[in-house]
């Protein structure tokens, strides 16, 4: 069980206040529970002599002192040690008979008032009553109830939290069993990526909720995982998706350089670690795209679509060079040769590598590696570039000569 360490400190702090309650209580509850029986004791025990009076009594002064002396002396003879206990002993002394009074109350002493009927009226006696508390009995008493209390709190299962209880359900209804889904539904709302959550539930769902729960506590416990940026968190969670849920291969995916490759030789593309593969000729127009970002630098870049009704032929003249070096097809050659690059052309092949690169990457991660787009103030037709920054770019085959610089 994996406990957490706000709750082992609350734990803690419940039980000590607990402790001081009970060590309150508990010397509180046996002061008076002794003071009541040594009252019973000494109304049994006085009872007689009280009810009777000495011949010599005149009720002078000397008589009433006589009288406290001699309850002195029999209040000695008064068991005030219990045993092993709260109290392991006391004191008392006589403060007032009557209302003539003898001694005052001192600190640490409690009044303990005595009275009985007799047939010339009540009789009343104050004792001053001072008890010896057995602290180490009291609280290490208390201490044993508190630990074993301690004890239960933390093995008892924590209260879910409204979000832990939306994931408990959520992991119920993608398959997973109820005890795994109690247990794992403080994991799941203490991890940040909600797209990473809902690919754990998408495997759930689709029957691998073994694999969802193996792979949701190999997430939280895995270090570092709390210092990966909400970006890398997201491509952590294609990595996954990506790898069939191997964990080493998704952190190599989320912790690569945000770089767009180009291997011309193997027509290979790496964006963010992750290869894409795309058609010759999109190939061959991605690479275009690259290189003009790559040569002319974050201020430039920008291609400017063709008149539509008219291609370019020296525009159409550098990629048809880039072609011939990458072993494009002919017939895509042949086609810019003789009509020049036209602005319909740029637009298919813009658009089939996003529609790639969408559906492998998904529109957000697809973002820094597609197209942005502004219009041209000189000729009021729009112009694109590839939106990743030029020294982000690597070109397995940077100096290919072209014919046009931008």
């Amino acid at each position: 069980m994996r406990l957490d360490s706000k709750h082992s400190m609350l734990v803690a702090g419940l039980a000590g206040l607990l402790w001081a309650v009970l060590g309150v209580q508990g010397y509180w509850q046996a002061h008076q529970q002794m003071a009541t029986a040594i009252e019973q004791q000494l109304l049994q025990q006085f009872r007689p002599r009280l009810e009777f009076t000495p011949e010599q009594w005149n009720g002078s002064a000397s008589s009433w002192q006589a009288l406290a002396d001699g309850m002195a002396a029999d209040i000695a003879s008064v068991t005030l040690n219990p045993g092993i206990g709260e109290i392991v002993g006391g004191q008392l002394r006589v403060l007032e008979i009557q209302q003539h009074q003898f001694a005052q109350l001192q600190s640490g002493e409690r009044p303990l008032d005595l009275s009985w009927k007799r047939d010339t009226g009540d009789f009343e006696v104050r004792l001053a009553l001072q008890l010896e508390t057995n602290w180490s009995y009291l609280l290490g008493s208390r201490l044993l109830l508190v630990l074993l209390a301690g004890a239960l709190m933390l093995l008892l299962p924590r209260p879910l939290s409204e979000r832990q209880r939306y994931y408990q359900q959520a992991l119920l209804a993608a398959g997973v069993e109820q005890t795994e889904a109690i247990r794992l539904a403080p994991l799941a709302a203490a991890m940040p990526s909600e797209p990473l959550l809902d690919y754990l539930l998408t495997l759930a769902e689709l029957g691998w909720s073994q694999r969802a729960a193996a792979l949701l506590e190999e997430i939280a416990g895995l270090t570092g995982f709390s210092e990966l940026t909400p970006a890398q968190r997201e491509w952590l969670t294609l990595g996954l998706q990506l790898h069939d849920g191997d964990l080493s291969q998704a952190l190599v995916v989320a912790t690569a350089s945000p770089e767009l490759r180009i291997n011309a030789a193997d027509g290979s593309i790496w964006l963010h670690g992750i290869e894409v593969r795309l058609p010759t000729t999109p190939f061959c127009y991605y690479y275009w795209y690259a290189l003009m970002r790559q040569q002319a630098g974050d201020q430039g870049g920008w291609i400017t679509n063709p008149r539509a009704d008219k291609g370019d032929k020296q525009l159409a003249q550098s990629l048809i060079e880039l072609m011939e070096e990458l072993n494009g097809h002919n017939r895509a050659i042949n086609d810019l040769r003789e009509k020049g690059l036209r602005a319909k052309t740029l637009d298919q092949n813009r658009s089939r590598i996003k529609e790639h690169l969408v559906a492998l990457l998904g529109e957000q991660l697809a973002a820094p590696y597609l197209f942005e787009q502004e219009r041209d103030l000189s000729t009021s037709r729009f112009q694109y570039r590839i939106a990743t920054e030029a020294a982000a770019i690597r070109l397995q085959r940077p100096n290919i000569p072209l014919s046009i610089a931008v």
